[in-house]
């Protein structure tokens, strides 16, 4: 039976500290990822570079074959396949086909992703909407009649500061009791 485990391999996984677990060989992964070079293993048991790996020791595959997936040249993750009947099954052949499968690996984790990404920016897009809207409705909806504070809302633009830009002179002048007189005319005066 041939097993396949395709695994998405984060940058934490490369460290030294990572791959406590023993769901994975993470000898072998972590030399791929390190190197970023194939490892093609015809009896797994017999290489001393990986002789401490524990999934090795006790699922003990007799084929293995870990590639890299490479994105802009540098290692993302690992390809891992394994054959626990068959020792020598796989070969350096085999890795020319499985760049293919890595390569568009690369390419499908580079668009989820780029997906997730994209996915975050509309959440926190809508927040904002949300937080402006309400902000509208919360301070115009006291003052102006609903119509108004909807046509707030549906023009994004609305509540931009428009206008040009120019070089202007103020005068202020204080004039001697004209406070006192204004008080006493009329507002059509």
């Amino acid at each position: 039976r041939l097993w396949t485990r395709i695994r998405r391999i984060q940058a934490a996984v490369a460290s030294v500290d990572a791959g406590a677990g023993e769901d994975l060989p993470w000898g072998v992964v972590k030399y791929v990822l390190r190197t970023g070079e194939a490892v093609v293993l015809a009896d797994p048991r017999g290489d001393p570079r990986f002789a401490d790996d524990p999934w090795l020791k006790t699922e003990a595959p007799r084929s293995v074959l870990c590639a890299p997936i490479l994105q802009r040249g540098a290692p993302i993750g690992a390809f891992y396949l394994e054959h626990r009947i068959v020792a020598g099954l796989f070969t350096r052949d085999l890795i020319e086909t499985l760049a293919v499968l890595c390569a568009q690996a690369a390419i499908s984790i580079e668009n989820a992703t780029l997906y997730e990404s994209l996915e975050e920016k509309v959440r926190e897009r809508t927040r904002d909407l949300e937080v402006r809207n309400r902000f509208i409705r919360r301070t115009f909806g006291r003052y102006l009649s609903d119509a108004v504070v909807d046509a707030l809302l549906d023009d994004e633009t609305a509540l931009a500061l428009g206008g040009e830009l120019r070089t202007v002179t103020i005068l202020m002048a204080d004039l001697r009791g004209f406070t006192g007189m204004c008080g006493r005319l009329a507002p059509q005066q």
